[in-house]
């Protein structure tokens, strides 16, 4: 019986194949690319076409004139399709034309073809296929996001050097703009984006607890996306160990969207170890030989707090309007003796101004924090039972009696 199936499947193939030869070749379509693309996306279930997948990447290789035609195949053979099998090998098809990195797949964009709605024609009454159609929407989800990455990236980098869209003939300019830190954390974040959309790729089904009927073509395509994900969550790692290396150049928005970024990672990092661990449990092979994950070291994400600390207090010093500045004073020796024994780390936050005050330079202002006991005018006038109109201008004393003179007078 799994042998007559397994012939049908094969049999479903040669009507496409007969009709693609009788096309004729033009821009957008190419036989020999439509061939390959059918074999390498058959209904066998339990069999990939390595060499017709090995003959379509070559292609991509070769000449970016192969792209278009080969994109318009692969479209045109999953949108038609209610076959779980040929959506799938479509799909990763299509991540193995990501994977050529060249300009040529960096203009593509958003993904022509959409299976965001996917549904097999066996789905009905059928968890194991039902859990299916949902792997194949969540990896659409990612290829399609994967590809929208690409183009903007390639898009900000030719930017930088005086290209200002892909496409653009011009000679680029001698000196490049480097990225910003905003910018670099931009692209974090998307990437971190990416990551998300990888861990929700995974079948799950109820009658898939045991794993043992779960599809070889399913493991296969999980190896695709383990593979994938390392390479995603190294770049960020790396990424973010380079944004470090110049964090102190970067003001409280740049700080908080970093300290953000990090804390995500930290919980992505808790995330793919419960998804290899998931991977290792069906037998996923490069699952089995990964690395082990080194998470943002704590160090690292409290530099970053007590940077935005300081970034928010100066900050907040300058939106006082007076331009104060935070200046820590010193102890010395002196001081620390005059001190009771357990005070000598308590410190003071004063405001000191200069001679030159009438002047209003914003230099004449600081605020200074010491670890004296300072004593105002108003604190020590109030400790002071005799006060004196010197020493209290403003206060109101009453006038002693005096006898007033006699201005009428009738003698």
């Amino acid at each position: 019986m799994k042998l007559w199936k397994q012939s049908s499947r094969v049999f479903k193939d040669q009507p496409s194949l007969w009709l693609t030869s009788l096309r004729r070749k033009s821009t957008l379509r190419n036989p020999d690319i439509e061939v390959a693309v059918i074999k390498a996306t058959n209904h066998d279930e339990f069999s990939l076409d390595y060499k017709s997948s090995t003959r379509v990447f070559a292609w991509v290789r070769i000449s970016p004139a192969y792209v278009k035609p080969l994109v318009w195949a692969i479209t045109s053979r999953v949108e038609k399709t209610r076959s779980w099998i040929v959506a799938l090998k479509g799909l990763m098809l299509m991540h193995g034309v990501f994977c050529c990195k060249v300009v040529a797949v960096e203009r593509i964009g958003r993904l022509p073809f959409d299976l965001a709605n996917f549904t097999d024609r066996n789905s009905n009454n059928n968890d194991v296929i039902s859990g299916y159609n949902q792997f194949i929407r969540a990896y659409y989800t990612f290829l399609d996001q994967k590809s929208s990455y690409i183009f903007l990236h390639a898009q900000e980098k030719r930017k930088s050097i005086g290209l200002h869209k892909i496409g653009d003939d011009r000679d680029p300019k001698l000196v490049s703009n480097p990225p910003s830190m905003k910018q670099d954390l931009v692209s974090l974040q998307s990437m971190q984006g990416l990551l998300d959309s990888l861990l929700r790729i995974r079948p799950e089904t109820r009658e898939m607890s045991s794993y043992k009927l779960m599809s070889p073509l399913i493991i296969e395509a999980m190896d695709c996306i383990v593979i994938e994900i390392f390479d995603v969550y190294s770049r960020i790692c790396r990424a973010i160990a380079m944004v470090l290396n110049r964090i102190d150049a970067a003001g409280t928005a740049e700080a908080a969207l970093l300290l953000k970024i990090m804390k995500v990672a930290v919980s992505q990092s808790d995330e793919l170890s419960a998804y290899l661990e998931f991977c290792q449990n069906i037998g996923v092979p490069n699952a089995e030989d990964c690395p082990k994950l080194k998470p943002i070291p704590e160090e690292d994400i409290k530099e970053v707090e007590n940077l935005l600390a300081q970034r928010i207090a100066a900050q907040y010093f300058l939106d006082q309007g007076n331009c104060t500045s935070l200046v820590v004073a010193d102890q010395t020796q002196d001081d620390i003796e005059c001190h009771e024994p357990g005070q000598e780390n308590q410190k003071a936050l004063v405001v000191a101004e200069t001679d030159n005050v009438d002047e209003k330079d914003e230099s004449d202002l600081k605020t200074v924090i010491t670890s004296k006991w300072q004593v105002f005018e108003d604190d020590y006038s109030s400790t002071n039972s005799s006060v004196t109109p010197y020493d209290e201008p403003w206060l109101a004393l009453e006038p002693p009696p005096r006898e007033l003179p006699d201005l009428i007078s009738f003698d």
